[in-house]
Protein backbone atom coordinates (compact mmCIF):
# COMPACT_ATOMS: atom_id res chain seq x y z
CA UNK A 1 0.00 0.00 0.00
CA UNK A 2 1.47 3.47 -1.23
CA UNK A 3 1.14 6.02 1.97
CA UNK A 4 3.70 8.77 0.89
CA UNK A 5 4.14 10.49 -2.18
CA UNK A 6 6.92 12.78 -2.86
CA UNK A 7 8.92 14.93 -6.01
CA UNK A 8 12.32 14.78 -7.16
CA UNK A 9 13.97 16.53 -10.11
CA UNK A 10 17.40 16.84 -11.49
CA UNK A 11 19.92 20.01 -10.84
CA UNK A 12 19.52 20.93 -14.48
CA UNK A 13 15.65 21.19 -14.17
CA UNK A 14 15.56 22.66 -11.03
CA UNK A 15 18.09 25.47 -12.27
CA UNK A 16 16.30 25.70 -15.39
CA UNK A 17 12.58 26.04 -13.71
CA UNK A 18 13.94 28.50 -11.12
CA UNK A 19 15.86 30.71 -13.53
CA UNK A 20 12.71 31.21 -15.48
CA UNK A 21 10.55 32.01 -12.49
CA UNK A 22 12.30 34.17 -10.54
CA UNK A 23 12.19 37.66 -12.25
CA UNK A 24 13.91 40.93 -11.01
CA UNK A 25 10.85 43.10 -12.58
CA UNK A 26 8.80 41.35 -9.75
CA UNK A 27 6.44 40.35 -12.10
CA UNK A 28 4.87 36.86 -12.13
CA UNK A 29 5.78 34.54 -14.53
CA UNK A 30 4.85 30.45 -15.72
CA UNK A 31 6.31 27.31 -16.56
CA UNK A 32 5.18 23.64 -17.50
CA UNK A 33 6.49 20.89 -15.82
CA UNK A 34 6.23 16.98 -17.38
CA UNK A 35 6.44 14.84 -14.73
CA UNK A 36 6.54 11.10 -14.87
CA UNK A 37 5.48 8.46 -11.95
CA UNK A 38 7.48 5.99 -10.39
CA UNK A 39 5.89 4.29 -7.99
CA UNK A 40 7.95 1.71 -5.29
CA UNK A 41 5.93 -0.29 -2.09
CA UNK A 42 5.08 2.73 -0.56
CA UNK A 43 5.76 5.72 -2.00
CA UNK A 44 4.70 7.33 -5.39
CA UNK A 45 7.58 9.92 -6.72
CA UNK A 46 6.83 12.51 -9.11
CA UNK A 47 9.76 12.63 -11.21
CA UNK A 48 10.31 16.47 -13.06
CA UNK A 49 11.38 15.45 -16.28
CA UNK A 50 11.37 18.79 -18.37
CA UNK A 51 10.57 22.61 -18.18
CA UNK A 52 7.94 23.65 -20.98
CA UNK A 53 8.95 27.62 -21.06
CA UNK A 54 5.92 29.90 -22.69
CA UNK A 55 7.67 31.80 -25.65
CA UNK A 56 7.11 35.79 -25.51
CA UNK A 57 4.07 35.64 -27.38
CA UNK A 58 2.32 32.70 -25.34
CA UNK A 59 3.10 34.95 -21.81
CA UNK A 60 0.18 37.82 -20.97
CA UNK A 61 1.78 39.55 -17.76
CA UNK A 62 -0.12 41.96 -16.40
CA UNK A 63 0.68 42.16 -12.41
CA UNK A 64 -0.02 38.31 -12.42
CA UNK A 65 0.48 35.90 -15.58
CA UNK A 66 -0.96 34.48 -17.84
CA UNK A 67 -0.31 31.59 -20.44
CA UNK A 68 -1.96 31.00 -24.29
CA UNK A 69 -3.41 27.97 -25.08
CA UNK A 70 -0.72 27.56 -27.98
CA UNK A 71 1.74 27.44 -24.68
CA UNK A 72 -0.78 25.12 -23.18
CA UNK A 73 -1.21 22.76 -25.97
CA UNK A 74 2.75 22.39 -26.27
CA UNK A 75 3.04 21.12 -22.54
CA UNK A 76 1.67 17.71 -23.40
CA UNK A 77 3.99 15.12 -23.61
CA UNK A 78 5.29 14.13 -27.04
CA UNK A 79 5.42 10.60 -26.78
CA UNK A 80 1.50 9.18 -25.90
CA UNK A 81 2.96 5.82 -25.17
CA UNK A 82 4.90 6.95 -22.04
CA UNK A 83 2.89 7.92 -19.19
CA UNK A 84 3.17 11.15 -18.31
CA UNK A 85 1.62 14.64 -16.25
CA UNK A 86 2.18 18.25 -16.87
CA UNK A 87 1.24 20.58 -14.03
CA UNK A 88 1.55 24.56 -14.39
CA UNK A 89 4.39 26.24 -11.97
CA UNK A 90 4.17 29.79 -10.82
CA UNK A 91 6.22 31.71 -8.05
CA UNK A 92 3.27 33.06 -4.70
CA UNK A 93 4.93 36.70 -3.51
CA UNK A 94 5.08 36.84 -0.59
CA UNK A 95 3.42 39.90 1.50
CA UNK A 96 5.53 42.49 1.86
CA UNK A 97 8.64 41.89 -0.30
CA UNK A 98 7.00 44.45 -3.11
CA UNK A 99 6.36 42.05 -5.75
CA UNK A 100 2.55 41.52 -4.91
Amino acid sequence: MISRSSVATTSEVAQRLTGRLRRTDGQENCAFVLWRPSTGTSRTTALLAEVVLPREDERIVHGTVDFTSACFLRAPPSRPSTPAGSASSMPIPKAGDGSA
